[in-house]
């Protein structure tokens, strides 16, 4: 369940990120995130980040952009 659930987070996170891709300006502020752990649905760091990224950017109509350093 906890992984599907993070897989799940994680495809949403992607598609939408790759969705407004040709919709993207510059960003009026840039969020540098950076973790420890690996890249993938199994690291809670990189999950975290995956929709940390989301959900900002998302909610501030492109002011903001997420950068995410593993």
């Amino acid at each position: 369940m906890k992984k599907t659930l993070r897989a799940g987070i994680a495809a949403v996170a992607l598609l939408t990120a790759s969705s407004m891709a040709h919709v993207a300006t510059a960003a009026d502020y840039v969020l540098k995130y950076g973790h420890p752990g690996p890249v993938g649905p199994d690291s809670d760091d990189h999950v975290a980040g995956e929709f940390l990224k989301f959900f900002l950017e998302s909610r501030s109509n492109g002011r903001m952009e997420v950068q995410i350093f593993p």
